[in-house]
């Protein structure tokens, strides 16, 4: 098997994401790998000051999802570093799934992690999941993190593709 230099891990900041992240980081170490952790702003997110504010206000909402975003990221960061981890944070717009695939060809990650199932609730059943998205569009080894089994309450079994880990 090749080595596994560089690992794209995916974050919504939600607690699958939030495992998937720990089980980036714990593989990164056993492997002396480098990790990407990456946020994807989804534009569905803007547009919804127009009616109460006008466009400062969208300005102001994605500046703000920006900053928390960093803000999180450079937490995570900070806390993988201390372990002695090369890791670096990326923000950036888009469709989740087509982002992380433009990442990872970008890096060129060897391995992507994510975790089953973020925060898309219904919207991500109806129309497709980000994971699936990004193992139809990536050629890249994906490794799929569900939640653990007690996290799990009202999670359908059958809403995404999943490795145990």
């Amino acid at each position: 098997m090749e080595h596994i230099e560089r690992i794209l891990v995916a974050t919504d900041f939600s607690p699958c994401a939030e495992r998937a992240v720990d089980v980036a980081l714990a593989l990164a170490k056993q492997w002396t790998s480098q990790v990407t952790l990456l946020h994807v702003i989804a534009p569905q997110l803007f547009g919804l000051g127009e009616r109460a504010n006008g466009r400062e206000a969208d300005a102001a909402y994605r500046q703000n999802a920006i900053d928390h975003a960093t803000e999180q990221l450079a937490v995570e960061e900070g806390e993988a570093s201390a372990a002695g981890l090369l890791t670096r944070a990326v923000v950036c717009e888009g469709h989740p799934a087509w982002e992380i695939a433009r990442v990872a060809r970008e890096l060129p990650a060897d391995l992507v992690v994510l975790g089953a199932q973020g925060r898309g609730g219904l919207s991500s059943q109806l129309l497709g999941s980000v994971a699936g998205g990004v193992i139809r569009n990536l050629e890249v080894p994906t490794l799929v993190v569900p939640l653990p089994r007690e996290g799990r309450q009202g999670v359908d079994p059958t809403s995404g593709w999943s490795v145990p880990f």
